[in-house]
């Protein structure tokens, strides 16, 4: 006599095996941009700007002759 337990998994199906699809919908490439993204991009752009503001300071510094001590 068998119990419910082995009963059920007799009766469950073997996982699906096979090749996965080459380019699935929801593939990260495929996706558009999200609010998460958009405000990183947004921060490494006024990171940018700043250094960039900086270095010009530090080379016209320089280029003048002046310490920046």
């Amino acid at each position: 006599m068998k119990d419910a337990g082995e009963e059920e998994e007799e009766e469950e199906e073997p996982p699906v095996q096979g090749p996965m699809p080459y380019e699935p919908d929801d593939a990260p490439w495929k996706r558009g941009e999200s609010g998460i993204r958009k405000f990183f991009g947004y921060l490494n752009t006024i990171k940018s700007r700043l250094i960039g503001g900086v270095e010009d300071k530090l080379l016209a510094g320089v280029q003048e002759g002046q310490s920046t001590s």
